[in-house]
């Protein structure tokens, strides 16, 4: 009898402290801290930013159609642009965004430019190419 009655003081502790366990979706959700900046700013230095998790609101230009993980953003100027990367947060980006205004939250990356990354030699004095990108983390229309 014993027995009997500890499993059913086991049992009743188990389901009680089980359904106290429960998180909800919102406290599973990571809070991003990002700095919110304007596109114009981003695309004239970008260099400035490199590192940082940002937000701003810009204009689509193009979404890639082959493979919709790239997306190319413009602010005042349609001239200076940046390209805003696919990432595991953001697999890719519906073609339906084409001429959207969106709002990005990203990090900005600076990597080597196509020319860079091929097997040319570069003398000593040659500079490297940086093209700068943003790998999003979200996306949404405005």
């Amino acid at each position: 009898m014993r027995t009997f009655r500890f499993f059913i003081f086991a049992g009743i502790s188990v389901m009680l402290f089980s359904c106290g366990q429960k998180k909800s979706s919102s406290n599973q959700e990571q809070q991003l801290t990002f700095t919110e900046i304007s596109i114009d700013s981003l695309t004239l230095n970008p260099a400035v930013f490199e590192g940082d998790t940002v937000q701003f609101v810009a204009n689509v230009d193009h979404v890639c159609k082959h493979t919709g993980r790239k997306l190319v953003v413009f602010g005042a100027n349609p001239e200076q642009s940046i390209k805003v990367m696919a990432t595991n947060a953001v697999p890719n980006f519906d073609p339906s965004l084409n001429g959207a205004t969106v709002e990005v939250v990203g990090v900005v990356k600076g990597v080597a430019s196509e020319q860079a990354e091929s097997c040319e030699t570069h003398s000593a004095d040659s500079t490297i190419a940086i093209t700068y990108t943003v790998d999003c983390l979200s996306v949404k229309v405005k």
